[in-house]
């Protein structure tokens, strides 16, 4: 029986890392993370409701509505802010000096009409449009490895 748990911590360890990974693929304009995540939450959704469904979890049924009522809130909160948020594409900033395919991209987010400052993701194109982007959470940048792109005209994520 002990190793039927780490089999399946092992399923779930490589589920979430595989999540992980394929979120954060993108195509040209379009992003992985805005159908991945939520398939997801809607799984999870499916998962609570046939939780509180199932007897055998009788003894927690308290605690999976409540579980599942906060589910139902935070989803509105995802519709409501689907509508009124947005992300742009982005705009090159710096270049590594050694391999041009890796960029730091900056996307402002737009909510509610207020505009947020820089978020920055390091861009890998892998094939044509096809890229890995992962966000950063640091804006200091070392010189030594990066260079500031200012050629505006050859910048591909730009739209003015």
């Amino acid at each position: 029986m002990f190793k039927s748990n780490i089999k399946g911590y092992v399923y779930a360890i490589a589920f979430v890392f595989l999540w992980i990974v394929i979120s954060s693929f993108e195509y040209g304009d379009f992003r992985l993370s805005r159908i991945i995540h939520p398939l997801l939450w809607i799984a999870l959704g499916i998962a609570g409701i046939w939780l509180i469904r199932n007897k055998r979890y009788k003894s927690i049924r308290v605690k999976l509505v409540i579980l599942v009522g906060i589910y139902l809130l935070v989803t509105c909160w995802f519709l409501f802010s689907s509508v009124f948020c947005r992300s742009e594409e982005g705009r090159i900033v710096y270049v590594n000096k050694k391999n041009r395919s890796n960029t730091i991209i900056c996307r402002r987010y737009a909510c509610f009409l207020t505009t947020s400052d820089c978020e920055y993701y390091n861009s890998w194109t892998i094939a044509g449009d096809l890229r890995w982007a992962r966000k950063l959470y640091s804006n200091q940048f070392d010189t030594t490895k990066w260079e500031r792109f200012n050629d505006v005209s050859k910048n591909k994520y730009y739209h003015p």
